[in-house]
């Protein structure tokens, strides 16, 4: 089956802390990981890990996480001729801080993401490549 995700498609930066900072406050993290992420860009990657052809729309920045973000997605057997690049913004990024007791903050750069066009969505629609069309942000 062919299902295509139009959404969020960015790369989570995650860190471990020991307690989540109060306002002014400062603490050391255990360290940093950098992971696809994005509502949409999960459900894609899930989608073809469950043997469908997925297919991804939206919108990256033309920097190093969109470059990061086209290398997982072809690993991942994702279809991107429908991910659009911007120009100007970047990548869509999230801030997560998760402390021991697994409490976390989230910041969400929203980016390209909320750069894709009504003509990019209808240029893919009109092309009739998929069975099923999920939108997920």
């Amino acid at each position: 089956m062919k299902i295509a995700v139009l959404g969020s498609i960015t790369i989570d930066l995650i860190t471990k802390v020991p307690k989540i900072p109060h306002e002014n406050e400062v603490v050391i993290s255990e360290g940093l990981r950098l992971l696809p992420g994005g509502k949409a860009a999960n459900t894609a990657i899930a989608l073809s890990r469950l043997g469908s052809d997925s297919y991804m729309l939206g919108k990256i920045g033309n920097d190093g996480f969109g470059k990061n973000i086209k290398m997982i997605f072809k690993n991942e057997k994702v279809n991107m001729d429908f991910v659009d690049i911007d120009y100007v913004v970047p990548t869509g990024t999230v801030l997560v801080n998760v402390d021991q007791q697994g409490q976390n903050t989230i910041i969400v750069n929203e980016d390209a993401n909320i750069r894709i066009t009504t003509k990019s969505i209808a240029n893919f629609l009109n092309k009739k490549v998929i069975s099923k069309l999920l939108i997920s942000y």
